[in-house]
């Protein structure tokens, strides 16, 4: 965790107004979930990511605030309603409020919301201020809710039984917010065609694409049954919008 005498970054910035060093240092002292569950999925998304995608999505509001580009989908305004999907240890949910969102964050594991609201804790003491966000146990494919935005790590879909969990989460999430930030894994080889089944699916549920960036997401040795020390995969940041 931070070290109590670097709250001064805290105490310096609005932050609302981070930037994405400032949110990546942030996050970078969240807690983890260490009972990372395999069928689950459970891989940790990178502070550096986690402040990319955030940082695009606040800089095009649809987090909040009155700092809108001209980018299709974006919307001007005050405070945003965001559901995090599959929240794991908050990462997403807690750097949203941090920047000025509403959240709401679901997961199906309540060992990782435990870990979700401890971190939101200490953001808090570490902030000095009270962030406007829920953590809510709840399978994803039952969410039932309204948003004006969905930002979300799913599953890759790389263990077995997981292969059809990105499309149940984006399928969801379409239901729930005209605008949805996903990070998506690209097949392997053929990174176009993983793109394309994307655009169609987004297509089917009166969606556009856009692809904003692509990293390459470290998957270290956390199961068991790993037989490498740790590699890399590349993903997608996609945004699906509404008109």
């Amino acid at each position: 965790m931070l070290e109590r005498g670097s709250k001064s970054l805290a105490a310096n910035t609005s932050t609302e107004n981070m930037n994405k060093s400032q949110l990546q240092i942030l996050l970078s002292h969240l807690d983890e979930v260490e009972e990372k569950k395999a069928e689950l999925e459970q891989y940790q998304t990178p502070p550096s990511i986690a402040a990319e995608v955030l940082i695009q999505a606040h800089v095009a509001s649809d987090l909040g605030g009155d700092n809108a580009e001209s980018d299709p989908g974006s919307r001007n305004g005050q405070r945003c309603d965001v559901v995090d999907l599959g929240t794991g240890n908050g990462i997403f949910a807690l750097g949203a409020a941090v920047l000025g969102a509403t959240v709401r964050a679901y997961d199906t594991d309540p060992e990782a919301l435990d870990v979700a609201r401890e971190n939101r804790e200490w953001l808090e003491e570490e902030l000095g201020r009270e962030l406007d966000i829920s953590f809510i146990e709840e399978n994803v494919i039952f969410v039932d809710d309204e948003a004006d935005t969905v930002v979300m790590n799913p599953p890759f879909g790389l263990q077995r039984g997981t292969g059809q969990a990105n499309v149940r989460f984006l399928e969801t999430a379409f239901d729930i917010a005209p605008v949805v930030y996903a990070l998506l894994h690209q097949s392997e080889g053929d990174r176009e065609r993983t793109r394309d089944f994307m655009r169609g699916l987004a297509s089917r549920n009166s969606f556009k694409t856009r692809i904003l960036a692509w990293f390459r997401f470290p998957l270290p040795n956390t199961f068991g049954f790993h037989e490498k020390e740790a590699e890399e995969i590349n993903v997608d940041l996609y945004k699906f919008f509404q008109d």
